[in-house]
């Protein structure tokens, strides 16, 4: 046999011995592989598995964290309370269009009074007066 120009002299027998260890390790190596191909497999079963648990659970607390925020704010978080409507009463009155339609004559000033007074009723107001800070105050 001749490498790289060098003849090497070795008996059929050694050559023979060698190819077998050489053979030996490479099953060897291949059960070692096939092993390790299966843990893995393994681990990545294990690995799925978790993720498909983690992503139920995941669901499940988003569900919980709706009904709890449904059972804390109601269905909507947007409700409007009538009396609210009742503050805007009179705007929506004045930018309405007038029709003229017939209607009881009633005195316009005591009209405006009961809507005024019905208003007035529902609103508290209270005067908050802030004292107006000194220049020597603001700047150091």
């Amino acid at each position: 046999m001749a490498t790289d120009g060098v003849t090497l002299l070795t008996s059929p027998d050694d050559e023979l011995t060698r190819l077998r260890q050489e053979n030996e390790l490479l099953r060897t190596s291949c059960q070692q592989s096939s092993q390790e191909n299966e843990l893995l497999r393994a681990e990545r079963q294990q690995w799925l598995e978790d993720r498909k648990n983690n992503a139920r659970t995941i669901e499940q607390l988003q569900h919980q964290l709706q009904q709890l925020l449904r059972r804390l704010f109601g269905r909507s978080a947007e409700k409007i309370d009538p009396r609210q409507m009742m503050l805007f009463e009179t705007l929506l009155n004045g930018l309405a269009p007038r029709t003229e339609t017939p209607t009881e004559e009633s005195s316009p000033a005591s009209s405006n009074e009961n809507r005024k007074s019905a208003i007035g009723d529902m609103l508290l107001f209270q005067a908050i007066s802030h004292a107006r800070p000194t220049p020597a105050a603001i700047l150091p």
